[in-house]
């Protein structure tokens, strides 16, 4: 990584143990395909939230912290527990990078011909300070996590089980391939 933004980016593997990640992902896979929603693109532009399938081509599961169901409960907590022992490391190497609080967890299923385009996390709608990706397989084609940093592609390669964790800000524009 030459660029100096680059070390804002945390890649943290090893995080999760492997049977979580196969009971979540055997979870997911079997939520109903109607309990999924198409993602949408925010931003101050279209602010009626109009799906975009030209820019983001991908279904989102909402996971809530107060769900009726105990076990989408559980399984927000797990990933909370993962993201902030994540945190904790990001933070040694970044002392002045603070959370308040989560925002939200969502489930984001890429299907065939799945893409978003580069993006920031951070708008006036969403107000993000740190974003976190948590991969939780990697066996399928494209799906790559890239950063466009002072216009050099910076490529974090998939492998299930890694956290990323990024500011969300204008300076981290990303896609996923």
């Amino acid at each position: 990584m030459s660029n100096h933004l680059e070390k804002y980016i945390g890649v943290y593997d090893n995080l999760v143990p492997i049977k979580v990640i196969s009971k979540t992902l055997k979870y997911f896979n079997q939520v109903k395909n109607s309990d999924f929603e198409k993602g949408l693109v925010i931003n101050d532009n279209n602010k009626n939230n109009p799906v975009q399938s030209e820019v983001r081509k991908v279904d989102v599961f909402r996971l809530s912290r107060s769900s009726k169901s105990l076990t989408q409960v559980y399984f927000y907590n797990i990933l909370k527990k993962i993201i902030l022992t994540g945190f904790g490391k990001y933070r040694i190497q970044n002392p002045y990078a603070d959370i308040a609080r989560i925002l939200e967890i969502n489930i984001l299923k890429y299907n065939q011909h799945g893409k978003y385009d580069y993006h920031t996390d951070h708008c006036f709608q969403a107000v993000r300070t740190l974003s976190a990706i948590l991969l939780l397989n990697n066996d399928y084609d494209g799906g790559d996590l890239c950063f466009n940093l002072n216009n050099e592609e910076c490529i974090i390669k998939k492998k299930a089980g890694r956290l990323i964790l990024f500011p969300s800000n204008f300076l981290y524009p990303h896609r996923v391939s």
